[in-house]
């Protein structure tokens, strides 16, 4: 008789309720004996992902590792030569569980059966981690729960089965953004609200960029502008708001669309004035814009965070984080300040490539380039080499009369410039962009303001090619 031991005791609920529930034991016993007639099927469940570890029965999962070790090797397994090999399996058994087998046609299908309920126990499993984890006083209930997270990521991505993605797929994705931008005139790439920084590049789905600038320069400012605007045109933005709380970022940016000064608001909280507040916060209220707020957080945390916005939100387009001096690096474990900057952000760049969104993250320069008046450099970003490798665009923000403190009321609702430095653009151009920005509003618009639409969250295209139109790539914004 065939050995029908679990190929796991890990789970400790009774046995005929796994059985039952989480095994498919016609499906093993079929992949087994669609081997046996055909060793082309075990090609077939191995492209579909089958491994001995997905076997429930304990033997059947080690004849058909077995059965591979034979194929491998250019020997045909048949019930006598697997039944040798095995030791503790007759010629009958194998016999007769050939004789049970509908066809060897459908291997991958049996593979799949296999797999889906691998994936079953394995998520008991990790429900059964979680109950014991929650129980477990000695363990830190943050670092647990992003550990089970990313447990609970991986279980997921060996679940799926993986794309080859070929010459022709990449080709035809560049040329549907080519496409769209020649015929459309939208802008490639993840809006901003801002056409002057779209028409340089904007930002990237896949990509992490920093914005850097001294402080008081604006650059949660201009952060707060975009997201708002981002989340207002649809896109689902997490903002990771370390240095100040959600109800400050929002406050930032409504006052600013609107054009209040909050000071004027604190000092005669006009009828009128209320009223608009109360009508932005009301459209506010229905954005798909989600908040963090703990400052000086760990890297887990931040992590675990934007999964569960991402999570509520059905995926993110845009992702925030202001900025990187608030979060615990772990610098004292690691021994390296830049090193320790280097995997945080290194975890952001694989979290904007896992959920193909941008990644933004707002950053302070180091207090050398506070010195001078001087346009910031690639040099100056704090503990610059970790970042400014990990980055694809690096951003930097620089107002002229930054240090002129001593103006009217009227000077401060007049805009002045502000230049944003591409200092680094890995798929695009570098150099200045000029914004207008009003200190009074914290507000930053484009200098020749031009009717801005945020583009909805993209998906990946998997369409045909169509007719280019003429002059395709003329005037493409890079």
């Amino acid at each position: 008789m065939l050995d029908t031991s679990p190929m796991t005791d890990s789970v400790s609920w009774p046995r005929d309720t796994i059985t039952r529930l989480l095994h498919s034991p016609e499906a093993e016993a079929a992949v087994i004996g669609a081997i046996l007639i055909s060793p082309e099927a075990y090609s077939d469940a191995k492209d579909a992902g089958l491994k001995p570890l997905h076997f429930f029965t304990r033997h059947l999962g080690r004849l058909y590792d077995l059965a591979g070790q034979m194929i491998g090797a250019g020997l045909t397994p048949d019930p006598v030569s697997l039944a040798a090999r095995a030791g503790d399996t007759t010629t009958a058994d194998l016999i007769n569980l050939l004789a049970e087998t509908p066809n060897a046609y459908n291997a991958s299908t049996y593979a799949a059966a296999i797999i889906e309920q691998a994936n079953r126990r394995a998520l008991v499993d990790l429900a059964g981690e979680v109950a014991r984890a929650a129980y477990a006083r000695e363990a830190d209930p943050i670092q647990t729960a992003s550990n089970l997270s990313r447990a609970a990521d991986d279980l997921a991505r060996s679940s799926a089965v993986a794309r080859v993605t070929t010459a022709g797929d990449a080709a035809e994705a560049f040329y549907e953004q080519v496409h769209e931008w020649a015929t459309t005139r939208q802008l490639p790439g993840v809006t901003t609200g801002l056409r002057a920084l779209d028409l340089a590049g904007g930002m990237r789905r896949g990509e992490l960029m920093v914005i850097a600038a001294r402080p008081g320069m604006g650059k949660s400012s201009l952060a707060g502008t975009m997201s708002y605007s981002q989340a207002r045109g649809g896109l689902r933005v997490s903002v990771c708001s370390l240095e100040m709380s959600g109800a400050a970022w929002m406050e930032q940016a409504i006052l600013s669309r609107l054009a209040i000064d909050k000071a004027s608001l604190d000092a005669k909280r006009s009828p009128d004035q209320l009223q608009r507040v109360a009508e932005a916060a009301g459209e506010a209220a229905a954005l798909p814009l989600r908040f963090y707020e703990r400052g000086y957080c760990t890297p887990d945390e931040l992590e675990l965070n934007i999964k569960l916005h991402a999570r509520d939100l059905g995926g993110l387009d845009v992702v925030y984080v202001d900025h990187l001096g608030y979060i615990d690096h772990g610098a004292g474990k690691l021994g390296n300040v830049a090193y320790a900057i280097g995997v945080t952000t290194k975890r952001l760049a694989r979290l904007a490539k896992e959920y193909n969104c941008a990644v933004v993250a707002l950053c302070q320069l180091n207090r050398m380039s506070e010195a001078t008046q001087r346009e910031p450099t690639l040099i100056d970003l704090r503990d610059s080499g970790e970042i400014e490798q990990d980055a694809r665009q690096v951003w930097f923000l620089h107002r002229p009369q930054y240090r002129d403190i001593e103006r009217t009321a009227a000077q401060n609702a007049a805009a002045e410039e502000c230049k944003v430095l591409i200092a680094k653009n890995n798929s695009g151009p570098t150099g200045a962009v000029k914004l207008a920005y009003v200190r009074a509003f914290r507000r930053f618009s484009d200098v020749a303001p031009e009717a801005v639409t945020a583009r909805p969250a993209q998906r990946p295209t998997n369409g045909t090619h169509r007719a280019a139109p003429e002059a395709t790539g003329a005037g493409l914004p890079y």
